[in-house]
């Protein structure tokens, strides 16, 4: 310790640190009150939760089970235009703020136990192609999927299946497009196994289902027991 600096514990600066510069909602920021984070209450009671008797739930659940694919879908909310999970969603992936996804995961972890989905399996993220971790500095699904593990206390497998081929944002694209976009686009890692396995595929927002479908047929194609769907939102 250089002579005449007190040292001064983390936690004391943490604190001091909040009082001077208090933490903000990722969504308005409003100043957060004691026991919120990333997130105010009011925030967080205007993102809608997924009704799985509503038709967009429905309407999801058909399009990834097309085929035989996905053998069930778990989602946490709706992503809506004007829905503060949309901001949330936004400085996640291109903010930076990992600890958003952690949190999306533990939510999305929560449903799939509620679900009676979280009792086996392994969670896959959905991957990101090389080029595009290396512009962003971390895979937002990973992140979500850390969250989901901490809930279920299942297993993350990163490394298990990888993007092959770069794909062009889905953002713009029509039904048929994104189907044609992702196709080809995922492959099993060389020497993995995934036979006989439930796998529990992680995404952050599920619009026509042709992601997860491309990526659940590789790992059906190799020999996966089922494969589970699981989102923190369902856009509509």
């Amino acid at each position: 310790m250089v002579a005449g600096v007190l040292s001064v514990p983390r936690f004391l600066l943490g604190i001091c640190a909040d009082a001077v510069f208090p933490p903000l909602c990722n969504a308005c920021n409003a100043p957060l009150l004691p026991g919120e984070s990333i997130a105010c209450q009011a925030c967080r009671g205007a993102i809608v939760s997924v009704d799985e008797w509503d038709d967009a739930y429905r309407d999801a659940l058909v399009r990834l089970g097309l085929e035989g694919t996905v053998a069930d879908f778990v989602a946490a909310w709706y992503f809506e235009r004007d829905s503060p999970l949309r901001e949330l969603m936004h400085r996640l992936k291109y903010g930076g703020m990992t600890p958003i996804g952690v949190e999306f995961g533990r939510v999305l972890g929560e449903r799939i136990r509620e679900a009676g989905r979280g009792e086996s399996g392994v969670i896959v993220p959905l991957p990101l192609h090389p080029s595009r971790m290396r512009e962003r500095g971390f895979d937002q699904c990973a992140c979500i999927a850390r969250g989901v593990s901490t809930v279920t206390g299942r297993p993350v497998d990163a490394r298990l299946i990888r993007r092959v081929r770069f794909t062009a944002s889905q953002t713009t694209l029509g039904h048929g497009e994104r189907r044609e976009n992702v196709r080809g686009a995922f492959a099993l890692r060389p020497h993995a196994s995934v036979a006989g396995m439930t796998i529990l595929l992680v995404d952050d927002v599920v619009t026509t289902g042709s992601t997860m479908r491309a990526c659940a047929s590789v790992l059906l194609g190799a020999g996966a027991r089922s494969v589970i769907a699981c989102a923190v939102a369902i856009a509509r």
